[in-house]
Parts: C-alpha cells; structure tokens; sequence
C-alpha cells in the first residue's frame, strides 16, 4: 500500500514539475516575443558579456602581477642566499688559514719542548 502511495506522489510531482517548466518556457516564449523585451534581454547580456570579459582581464592582470612579484622575490632571496653562502665560504677560507698557522705554531712549539727536553737529559 504505500509504494502504490509513492508511485502516485511521485507521478503527480512528476505532473507538477511538468507543467512549471511549462509555465516558464512559455512565460519566457511570451515575454521574448515582443521586439522591446528580447531587445532588453539582448542589451543585458551582452553588458553581463562585457563585464565577465573586464573581471577576466583583471584576474589574469592580477595573476600575473602576483606571479612576477613571486618571481622577483624568488630571485632575490636566491640572490642572497648565494650571497651568503660565497661569504661562508670566505670566512672558512680565512679561518681555514688562520688555524693551519696556529698548527703550524702549536707544531713548532712541540718540537721546541721535545728539543729542550732531550738536551736535559
């Protein structure tokens, strides 16, 4: 009993859905069939037209300028990342040549006590 129920609501909403669209094709067809109105509806189109094509042009101008300052500071962090790195490098280059000297010193201290401790004895 109530999926006879069902099929019968589902028919009559089925009939009711029907006859809106119906209604608003042939609303539409009646309206549209005056000169004055689809003339209207043509103007406000192609203005809706026109606007999507300036909001479009803004979103890819936005866009790009988002892309090129992105890419600009990519470049300038890289730039100073190298920077960087190259002055890293320098100062253990200098620190590198500062510590082989005082090797080189401790080194010769050493072998200045070994000499005074073999004349001692």
């Amino acid at each position: 009993m109530a999926d006879k129920e069902k099929e019968k609501n589902s028919a009559i909403n089925a009939g009711l859905v029907g006859a809106a669209v119906g209604a608003a094709v042939g609303a539409t067809a009646v309206y549209l069939a005056d000169e004055k109105n689809r003339e209207k509806v043509k103007a406000t189109a192609d203005d809706i037209k026109g606007k999507v094509k300036d909001n479009w042009e803004n979103v890819k101008d936005n866009t790009t300028d988002v892309k090129d300052k992105v890419a600009d500071e990519l470049d300038e962090g890289t730039d100073k990342v190298e920077e960087g790195w190259e002055k890293g490098k320098d100062k253990i280059e200098e620190n590198k040549d500062s510590m082989e000297d005082r090797i080189d010193e401790t080194i010769d201290k050493m072998d200045d006590v070994d000499a005074l401790e073999d004349q001692k004895f």
